[in-house]
């Protein structure tokens, strides 16, 4: 049984006669240097691939939009820009190819 450094201490002392059992503990309990750590080993193979959970539930469909008043959406915008990169207009395709200008406006 390993005892700590009090115990020891308190068993060997002047005039005390140590049994065969308090040498062994006082020998267990003696740690050597620590050599100097080996290379790391060769990494092993990839463990396989776990199996796929199952597939979670689909969720609610949502309420369908509005159409607009005319039915049409649009399908394309082409902006434009100025030398800063500001935005100025453009257009916008709809989906019976008719196109319509974008305004922009800035507040005052």
């Amino acid at each position: 049984m390993v005892k700590t450094k009090e115990e020891l201490k308190a068993i060997f002392v002047t005039g005390a006669v140590p049994t065969q059992q308090d040498f062994a503990d006082l020998i267990e309990g003696v740690q050597g240097p620590q050599g100097v750590k080996g290379d790391t080993g060769v990494a092993g193979p990839k463990g396989d691939t776990g199996s796929t959970g199952p597939k979670g539930d689909t969720g609610a469909t949502g309420a369908k939009g509005a159409a607009g008043s005319d039915g049409k959406s649009v399908k394309a915008i082409a902006l434009t820009t100025d030398v800063d990169g500001k935005v100025t207009g453009g257009s916008a395709t709809l989906s019976d190819d008719s196109v319509v200008a974008i305004t922009i406006t800035t507040p005052s």
